[in-house]
């Protein structure tokens, strides 16, 4: 069947037409998000100097946002995502290993200082999940109560938790 066809066919409601004018509607909207125009509140401010503590500061925001101590900017809530979290430590870990010695003594600190409160809040993330875990009445599938032993320990937690 030819588009011409299966427009003309009746569809209770011109779905195609309603689709097509908010799929134009998300990208204004998206236009004036990115591109900062006069409806978004006047120009975006200028970009900072691409440099290393930049490109480090960024990570260490996103490890912020995946331990939900930052809001998340693109869903506007705060999410828990432990894997996200402990990957973007771990490639910071990997570019202070690699970067040891190329680095000014200020930028070495401020990595060491930044990495090791990220890797601190990261267990300390962990611990607290854990405890509410622990205190939180146990589920199971159909409702029941699962069998646990003495001194069993929950399930570590797995995914994105939305704060």
């Amino acid at each position: 069947m030819t588009e011409e066809q299966d427009q003309a066919k009746p569809t209770g409601g011109d779905w195609r037409e309603q689709a097509r004018r908010e799929k134009e509607r998300l990208a204004k909207e998206l236009d004036k998000q990115t591109e900062g125009g006069e409806e978004a509140g006047g120009e975006m401010g200028e970009m900072p100097e691409a440099d290393f503590m930049h490109f480090v500061s960024s990570l260490a925001m996103q490890v912020m946002m995946f331990l939900g101590q930052v809001e998340n900017p693109m869903v506007g809530k705060r999410i828990l995502d432990l894997g996200a979290a402990k990957y973007n430590i771990d490639i910071l870990g990997i570019l202070a290993e690699k970067t040891k010695g190329n680095l000014t003594k200020e930028e070495e600190a401020a990595m060491t200082r930044l990495l090791s409160e990220l890797r601190m809040g990261y267990v300390q993330t962990v611990k607290a999940l854990e405890k509410a875990m622990a205190e939180a009445p146990p589920q199971a599938a159909g409702g029941q109560e699962p069998l646990r032993g003495p001194g069993a320990q929950p399930p570590p937690p797995k995914g994105k938790i939305i704060i």
